[in-house]
């Protein structure tokens, strides 16, 4: 039998549709860790490429994918979440909440951009900018390069001494205590204000 032969891709090397294909498939890996189901949508409904379904059966969320922090005329009053990557993690938040809050901290509706293109978007946030999306951040443990994880037991992830929990909505159902000082899983936390972690020990290979 002929082993299965893999290569990395090189995400710049993607067009636009395959870029928009492989970053679904990368939030929505994301989001099952916090018991979201996602469900790919072919017509924009109601501006949304996915829809994130709770396993709770109450968290509904219409979902556009995007590149950067970003906010849109024809977004306003449709309960639509952005999701955006970073070398951070994901981003996911609600559209509206947080053009508000922009919007009292910025220019940006005064630009021709949003005047007349209806849109504005942010190639690079300041980190002055950065601090009033950061309750939205999923920040997700990434390996090293060069060192692949291993499979651990629940007796190998514990907790850094001093580490703490900033409550989340969209984390706080993720970590999963088993005992008093292990977890399940191995994740950062960060708040608006002074970043605050859960800095876990996984044995490398």
């Amino acid at each position: 039998m002929t082993p299965l032969s893999l290569s990395r891709i090189e995400y710049s090397a993607l067009n636009s549709r395959q870029k928009e294909n492989y970053n679904y498939q990368k939030i929505a890996g994301v989001l099952a860790d916090y018991g979201f189901i996602t469900h790919r949508l072919s017509d924009d409904w109601n501006g949304a490429d996915f829809i994130a379904q709770h396993l709770d059966g109450v968290r509904f969320l219409k979902v556009q994918l995007k590149g950067r922090l970003c906010f849109y005329k024809k977004y306003l009053e449709h309960d639509i979440w952005i999701a955006f990557p970073t070398s951070r993690g994901w981003y996911l938040y609600p559209h509206d909440t947080v053009l508000e809050l922009v919007a009292s901290q910025t220019n940006i509706q005064n630009t021709d951009s949003w005047i007349t293109g209806g849109a504005y978007s942010f190639p690079v946030m300041s980190t002055a900018l950065a601090e009033t999306p950061a309750p939205y951040l999923i920040a997700a443990w990434t390996r090293r390069p060069n060192h692949a994880l291993q499979p651990v037991q629940r007796s190998e992830v514990s907790f850094a001494e001093g580490a703490s929990i900033h409550s989340n909505p969209l984390r706080t159902s993720l970590v999963r205590k088993s005992g008093a000082s292990k977890v399940i899983g191995a994740f950062l936390f960060t708040s608006a204000t002074t970043p605050k972690c859960i800095l876990l020990s996984m044995r490398n290979g």
